[in-house]
């Protein structure tokens, strides 16, 4: 009895040998699994602020897709912008172009126009001249013809008055018209005289006109 009660002491020292071989591993591996959950929680707090940049930088790379595509759409919008402004340059351009041969050609036919204007008003100037000139003519005329048919009427007047002084004297002479106390030969020489001056007064006034 004695020999097992030694026996189970031996046993229960190395029970409790072991038992303490065994707490003092399990502190051990208590105080690992402490280090490595600190370190697990370093590795999760690590985690999580890189997940938290990783989020902040995706955020950032999203904003900057988005930025560069509002600048390529901006960039395409300018480019159209910049295309339909130089096709109006090109047609502002080519109608400026337009304009100064129109007004090129406006300012030779104005120039054309003066000139024809200044020709007009030269041969309208000529014209009225030749008008005053012909109007001048026909007043002339017509003051000359006025003078003509007076001088024929005057020269017939003339020619009548010498024939009827012709028809007195040759009755003065012939002692058929008788003037009393008057000679008659003195008075029929004088009214030969006058129908003689009278007779080549009309002959000259008929032939001038």
């Amino acid at each position: 009895m004695e020999k097992q009660r030694e026996t189970y002491e031996e046993l229960l020292i190395k029970y409790k040998i072991q038992l303490s071989d065994k707490q003092q591993q399990l502190i051990e591996i208590e105080s690992r699994i402490q280090e490595v959950k600190e370190t697990f929680e370093n590795l999760n707090d690590r985690l999580n602020v890189k997940e938290n940049l990783i989020e902040v930088n995706e955020k950032r790379i999203d904003d900057l897709k988005l930025n560069i595509e509002t600048s390529n759409t901006e960039y395409f919008e300018r480019e159209q912008r910049l295309g339909a402004l130089t096709e109006k340059f090109k047609h502002m351009k080519a109608d400026h172009e337009k304009l100064i041969k129109s007004k090129e050609a406006i300012e030779s036919s104005t120039n054309d126009s003066r000139i024809i204007l200044q020709k007009l008003k030269l041969e309208l100037e000529n014209q009225e001249k030749e008008i005053r000139d012909k109007e001048s003519r026909i007043h002339r005329i017509e003051v000359l013809s006025a003078i003509y048919r007076a001088s024929k009427f005057f020269g017939g007047i003339l020619i009548g008055v010498g024939i009827f002084f012709i028809i007195w004297a040759v009755g003065v002479l012939s002692n058929i018209i008788d003037f009393g106390e008057i000679n008659n030969s003195l008075m029929g020489l004088f009214l030969l005289i006058g129908a003689s001056l009278a007779i080549i007064s009309g002959i000259f006034h008929l032939e001038k006109s």
